[in-house]
């Protein structure tokens, strides 16, 4: 997705789910992303405490909150991408996060997807859609995150 159309919210860095590199202060657990606390740099590392479970956001959300709103203004157009396993399903159920949490259909042309060269994943891009709030751009990864098939987000 282009900058101009995804908007800030955590820039054009790579989104993965093992911690690694998010850009603008953001940092990406097991199960979802976060905010980057302080002197945390690229690559902190997932919001995870040690003997407690993953958690969707790291215990800073506000400072995301904060970057959101000097970037972004709603609504605004997006595109999410997400790859992960299990074919023409993990791309209904990526389709369907979408379609839930903004309330709207998602047309096919606005749908494309790409195997991996081995045909392990499959990358689905969704967009551009309409976001109406940071909320509902936080429950869309929400949701996305949701399925455990999901490897990356961007």
């Amino acid at each position: 997705s282009s900058s101009s159309s995804s908007g800030g919210g955590g820039g054009d860095g790579d989104r993965k789910r093992d911690g690694s590199k998010l850009g603008e202060g953001m940092r990406l657990s097991s199960k979802g992303f976060g905010t980057a606390g302080a002197g945390a740099g690229a690559g902190a590392g997932t919001s995870s405490s040690a003997g407690s479970g993953p958690k969707i956001f790291s215990d800073e959300p506000s400072n995301w909150k904060e970057i959101d709103d000097k970037v972004n203004k709603y609504p605004i157009e997006r595109h999410f991408q997400a790859i992960g396993t299990g074919g023409e399903d993990f791309k209904l159920a990526m389709v369907s996060a979408v379609e839930s949490t903004l309330g709207c259909s998602v047309p096919a042309s606005k749908v494309s997807v790409r195997s991996s060269s081995g045909g392990k994943y499959l990358s689905v891009n969704i967009g551009p859609v309409v976001v109406d709030t940071s909320e509902q751009l936080t429950a869309v990864y929400t949701a996305m995150s949701s399925d455990e098939r999901l490897k990356w987000w961007m």
